[in-house]
């Protein structure tokens, strides 16, 4: 085959080359539903069709329970290894410069004192944005 001249553009093959996803079972369900709907089937159809749809649901959501319950598991568990970690590379830092000491107890403070002190600011820039909106209302009215 030639190659595409400057007018000309390469065939577009409307092939795909990865092989079709297989499409789950509430897919297909919503797909019947959505047909029965178009088609004006019987009311007892759609409602079949509905009662297969949460039946569907409903075991989706027990049999994905165990992955998002061992999921959850391994979250915390390292997010208690990672804490551990962190506290103990600060401890050992502290123990090669004592001076560090001193200064993550001040980092720490200093955090505290200025999460604090966000907190009051979000807290009065909710207030204030709640009387402009009141106040915008007012003059709209």
């Amino acid at each position: 085959m030639p190659r595409p001249g400057p007018r000309q553009s390469a065939p577009i093959s409307r092939r795909s080359s990865t092989p079709a996803r297989p499409t789950a079972p509430c897919y297909t369900d919503y797909q019947k539903l959505h047909t029965d709907l178009h088609n004006k089937a019987a009311q007892s159809v759609i409602d079949a069709d509905k009662a297969k749809i949460k039946t569907d649901q409903t075991k989706l959501a027990a049999d994905i329970k165990p992955a998002q319950d061992k999921l959850k598991a391994d979250q915390t568990a390292l997010a208690n290894t990672l804490k551990a970690d962190h506290k103990a590379i600060q401890d050992e830092l502290v123990k090669l410069d004592p001076k560090l000491g001193p200064l993550y107890a001040k980092l720490a403070s200093d955090q505290a004192a200025l999460n604090t002190k966000l907190s009051a600011d979000r807290a009065k820039v909710k207030a204030d944005q709640e009387k402009l909106k009141k106040d915008l209302a007012a003059l709209k009215a």
